[in-house]
């Protein structure tokens, strides 16, 4: 099953932190994450209806490890993240 993305509900929630420059990543959305789930061999769920920074999806790898795709516009809160699940 595809993920369903609602946009219109993600760029209401971003927008309140990032404004509304944050429309055009948010619009893109849906195609960023079909490339990313090609590229990665993921099966992706529903995208989770929470997050004022990021966009969530549970996924499953192509040997049926259960992970989680998170996406957000902003680059520092991605590297951040990185650094914290790194320790």
């Amino acid at each position: 099953m595809a993920p369903v993305i609602d946009v219109e509900d993600v760029r209401a929630r971003l927008a309140r932190r990032f404004g509304p420059e944050v429309a055009g990543w948010c619009t893109g959305l849906p195609a960023l994450v079909d490339d990313l789930a090609d590229r990665w061999g993921l099966r992706l769920g529903q995208a989770w209806p929470k997050g004022g920074t990021s966009v969530v999806l549970p996924c499953e790898s192509e040997d049926g490890e259960q992970m989680v795709l998170k996406l957000t516009p902003d680059l520092k809160i991605a590297a951040d993240e990185t650094t914290a699940l790194d320790a």
